[in-house]
């Protein structure tokens, strides 16, 4: 029911959900969640995660995904949803820690539609709102996606290994798909460079 909206806070040291068929999150707010590792709030892997207008605030994890960590095929449908504040907790660097809001990996596919990323953070790391890696592409559609004050010293808001790509499927010129990239600038829908 679209009119009522259910908070979950986590257990302390806890997070929210481990989904490893399928997982299907709606009109939700998840906070605190916190991960000694990967995936802050939600981890997914294998099977289906679906997002319909959830909210992810501060959630927090050691190493990557902030907030949600898809990897080993995972595929994730994230829609007219908020991430807010979520962050990476970690001090290593380079490519081992990464993803304020989202990480993944491992072959793992997601879409992303109408949904914000704000002032989420990877700390010294890479991919303050999104970080990709091990094969993993993700799909930015419908031009209402958008990235606000995330931080991160690599990419601010997206980061993707060689092996990884993101693609814009509203960019004005058409759809424009990248690999081994940053942004590291906020926008609403498409990045400048569409």
């Amino acid at each position: 029911d679209s009119s009522q909206r259910y908070e979950l806070r986590a257990a302390h040291g806890k997070r929210h959900f481990y989904a490893s068929n399928k997982l299907t999150l709606r009109y939700l707010t998840l906070t605190g969640g916190t991960a000694n590792q990967n995936g802050g709030s939600v981890i997914a892997t294998y099977g289906h995660l679906v997002v319909f207008s959830c909210k992810f605030m501060q959630n927090r994890a050691l190493q990557k995904g902030g907030a949600v960590y898809l990897s080993y095929g995972a595929k994730a449908y994230i829609s007219f949803s908020v991430f807010y504040n979520n962050s990476i907790t970690g001090t290593g660097t380079g490519t081992d820690h990464g993803g304020g809001a989202i990480a993944v990996k491992d072959k793992a596919t997601t879409n992303i539609t109408g949904t914000k990323f704000v002032e989420n953070d990877a700390g010294l790391n890479h991919g303050g709102a999104i970080f990709v890696e091990g094969g993993h592409h993700v799909l930015l559609s419908g031009g209402n996606n958008v990235f606000e004050s995330n931080t991160a010293k690599i990419a601010k808001s997206i980061y993707s290994d060689s092996s990884s790509s993101f693609e814009f499927s509203s960019c004005p010129r058409g759809t424009y798909v990248y690999a081994q990239s940053s942004i590291n600038n906020g926008f609403i829908g498409c990045p400048s460079f569409c």
